[in-house]
């Protein structure tokens, strides 16, 4: 093809090419074109949608004010109806209420004159009661008038009320109710005062007869009449007029009686014929005062309230200390105690000495008295205090009546405080410290008096029969029996351990020793008294005067037992302990048990006798723990004791034991081993000696005593032993030999106290198990438990001491011994 063919074609190509765009780009123009126009539809739809929504809006609002000026029309036509609807109602109920007021006032207009018509027949009755001497019909009228009156005040209060709410209505209904009031209710009524002033009178006449009849009654001792006519008393209006004057013949009656007995019974005891006391008799008084309040309780009760069971108790209470007082102040003169620095002594001054036995019995009926004194005001408190109003009262009557109960009632507590039962009650308790101080006192000179003639007649005895020189006087026959008494009453104590039981000592099995009986006799005899004293305090029930009973007792025990065993308890130079020391200490071992008993008794009958709350008062618990530490004290003087007499057997069992195996060689050989199993090196020759040593302390001294002096004995030779033992050298034969002597000394005295003693054997058993290994390294093995099944041993030795011990073996290697490593952990 020619050149310009060639570009004619490529020009062809590019038109057709150009030609194609052009096509394409119309037809996306036209595209355009459409969505174009599609949109401004849709916009122009939009407008004509939106004038139709805001014609729709303004029909609305015009909708909604047509509306709301048909409510607001409503609404006022609404208002003007009910507004009218309430005046309607307002003046209907103005209309009723004044109806109501009318039928009130016509209801208060029949009850006036039925009132009235009531007294009217109340007075003509009174006249005709008294004309036939019925004086409770006399008084049934005098009570209804007085109600109706009543009823009639009430009814003028309702009249006033009803008035002044009508007077908040109208001045109309104000005028009208005023007018009718005045014709209908006046408080003021015709006539009103002369029939007041007529039954004032008939009621006075009455009263006048009534009170004449219950005076005749009475000194006619006419029970029925005075029961009778005290009912009528507050019918009358007399109430505390009548309250008084049936509680003065309750106790003109009691007290009639009681004069009578109590003269009879105090010329019988004073003349010594009968069984009567001083104390029964005023437990008899204080029994029928008692039984008569119990049996009047509900009559008073029920016709003069709880203010005259207040008035009745008092009463009886005033004549029963009348009664009560003159036996008392009897009592104090009889026993001469009526000054308490003249209370009668043990040792002499003052007055003339009671007898134990006098004073034994004053304690006892001072204990009783005050027991039954405490039940006695506790039962008046009971019934005079912890009343209620009466039911059906109103909320005033019953706020009054409750005041008016409580003044009635704080007056008969004080009344009871104050009265001179009481005061006596008082300075009769008094004398109980000094007399128990005394009583304890001469008690304890007589067990030791009764210790002292004991001891003397055993020794008596034991010299043929030959009079004792300086010995005190025998008790008397009374003593004895005295001491009898005091121990009967204590054996139904019920202690667990009481007295005889402590000591661990049969009396047939006794050595006769006189000391030993000496101090068995005062210990058991002064405890006795002790346990009656804590026993007889409490059922006094007084805390103050049980806490110093408590104190004066420690303090005897403390200054007077605590020396005599103190003095007892001598020891002489030439290292010999008499036998008597030791029996004392038997005493001051049973004298700490005691203490201890006495003092968990005590806290335990303290929650019986004065209940929990009481008894958790720290005073019981501070005197108590005053006997212990008295118990401390004697356990303190027994431990100084028990060291004295263990310095001393050591003496001896090293005199006739120790000193051999101190002077014994352990260096053996095989030959002197075989030897010693024949023939005791030391130790079955020193245990056969300590047994003859031993076996006096054993039969002197009590079980528990006796097991503390063994304990303190091993402590003392095991130490010795080993003292001695770490001054020899052994070789494996002596080792052997030390096991077995160790073992032998070991097995004696377990045998001799129920107390372990291994444990003080520890040490020693230790060291002999060194002392017999063969060789070194069993050493090793054998202090870290490798040859022991069960492990390594508790050694009570360190790795220091363990290889002192080993260095005693003379036939092992010094430096092997040196090397050798043990741990501190065992």
């Amino acid at each position: 093809m020619a050149p310009g063919g060639a570009v004619v074609a490529a020009g062809e190509k590019v038109d057709k090419h150009f030609e194609q765009e052009c096509i394409s780009m119309m037809k996306e123009i036209e595209s355009i074109t459409k969505e174009q126009d599609r949109v401004w539809n849709e916009i122009s739809t939009v407008l004509d949608d939106s004038d139709d929504v805001a014609l729709q809006v303004e029909m609305i609002n015009d909708t909604k004010q047509h509306q709301l000026y048909n409510a607001k029309e409503k609404a006022a036509h609404l208002a003007r109806a009910i507004a009218e609807s309430s005046r309607v109602a307002k003046t209907s109920s103005r209309k009723v209420k004044e109806i109501d007021q009318l039928k009130a006032r016509v209801n208060s207009t029949l009850e006036l004159a039925n009132g009235i018509a009531k007294q009217r027949t109340s007075l003509q009755g009174i006249s005709h009661a008294l004309n036939v001497a019925d004086f409770e019909q006399a008084a049934e009228y005098i009570s209804s008038y007085y109600k109706v009156e009543e009823q009639l005040q009430d009814i003028a209060k309702l009249e006033e009320a009803s008035q002044s709410d009508s007077d908040a209505h109208s001045d109309e209904v104000k005028a009208e109710t005023d007018s009718e009031d005045g014709q209908m209710v006046d408080v003021q009524r015709p006539g009103a005062r002369a029939t007041a002033r007529l039954l004032q009178k008939k009621r006075d006449e009455v009263r006048v007869a009534v009170r004449a009849e219950f005076n005749a009654a009475a000194r006619a001792q006419d029970r029925d009449g005075v029961l009778r006519f005290s009912k009528l008393f507050g019918k009358l209006g007399l109430e505390q007029e009548g309250r008084e004057q049936y509680a003065q013949w309750l106790r003109q009656g009691c007290g009639y009686q009681l004069t009578s007995h109590v003269e009879e019974s105090l010329a019988a005891i004073e003349s010594g014929t009968g069984d009567t006391t001083h104390f029964s008799l005023v437990f008899a008084i204080l029994d029928h005062v008692v039984h008569t309040i119990e049996s009047e309780e509900e009559h008073v009760k029920q016709f003069f309230g709880d203010e005259g069971v207040a008035s009745m108790i008092v009463a009886l209470h005033q004549e029963c200390t009348t009664h009560s007082v003159n036996v008392i102040n009897t009592f104090l003169s009889d026993r001469k105690l009526l000054d308490p620095n003249k209370l009668p002594a043990a040792g002499g001054g003052g007055a003339a000495p009671m007898s134990p036995q006098k004073m034994d019995q004053t304690l006892d009926e001072i204990s009783q008295l005050s027991h039954y004194c405490y039940l006695y005001f506790n039962f008046l408190t009971q019934r005079g205090i912890g009343a209620q109003p009466a039911a059906g009262d109103g909320a005033a009557s019953k706020k009054t009546k409750k005041a008016s109960t409580t003044r009635s009632q704080h007056s008969a507590s004080e009344a009871l405080r104050c009265s001179k039962l009481f005061d006596k009650l008082q300075e009769l308790v008094a004398c109980y410290l000094p007399l128990q101080r005394t009583y304890l006192n001469t008690a304890f000179a007589h067990a030791l008096e009764a210790s002292i003639e004991a001891a003397a007649k055993e020794a008596a005895a034991k010299e043929g029969g030959r009079p004792m020189n300086a010995r005190a006087p025998s008790p008397s026959k009374e003593t004895k029996n005295w001491m009898q008494n005091i121990h009967a009453n204590v054996k139904g104590m019920d202690i667990p351990g009481a007295a005889g039981n402590l000591l661990g000592l049969n009396p047939e099995e006794d050595d006769g020793d006189t000391d030993a009986e000496s101090a068995l006799i005062l210990v058991d005899d002064i405890f006795y008294v002790l346990l009656a004293a804590v026993k007889r305090v409490l059922h006094t029930k007084n805390g103050s005067i049980i806490t110093n009973v408590v104190n004066i007792i420690n303090d005897l025990i403390r200054d007077r037992l605590m020396q005599v065993i103190l003095e007892k308890l001598q020891f002489r130079k030439d290292q010999v302990v008499p036998a008597r020391t030791l029996s004392w200490m038997n005493a001051a071992q049973v004298s700490k048990l005691y203490c201890e008993k006495l003092s968990n008794d005590f806290m335990a009958r303290c929650t019986k006798q004065l209940g929990e709350e009481e008894a958790s008062d720290d005073k019981y618990a501070a005197s108590a723990q005053e006997l212990k530490s008295s118990a401390a004290t004697f356990d303190e003087v027994l431990g100084n004791s028990m060291r004295k007499v263990t310095s001393v057997i050591t003496k001896q069992l090293y005199d006739r034991g120790l000193i051999h195996f101190e002077q014994l060689s352990y260096v053996l050989g095989e030959e002197k081993l075989m030897h010693y199993e024949i023939n005791d090196a030391w130790a079955r020759a020193a245990v056969a000696n300590w047994e003859q040593s031993l076996s006096t302390y054993e039969k002197l001294l009590n079980a528990d005593n006796f097991n503390n002096l063994v304990l303190d004995i091993v402590a003392w030779m095991a130490k010795e032993i080993e003292h001695i033992l770490m001054k020899k050298q052994l070789d494996l034969c002596g080792g052997l030999q030390l096991d077995k002597d160790i073992r032998t000394v070991k097995q004696y005295f377990s045998g001799k106290t129920e107390k372990p003693v291994r444990e003080k054997f520890t040490r020693l058993t230790h060291i002999a198990a060194l002392l017999i290994v063969d060789k070194l390294s069993e050493v090793e093995e054998l202090w870290t438990g490798g040859t022991h099944s069960s492990g390594a041993l508790m050694w009570r030795l360190s790795p220091a001491e363990a290889q002192k011990v080993l260095y005693l073996r003379k036939d092992l290697p010094r430096n092997a011994i040196k090397a050798l490593a043990l741990s501190t952990s065992h």
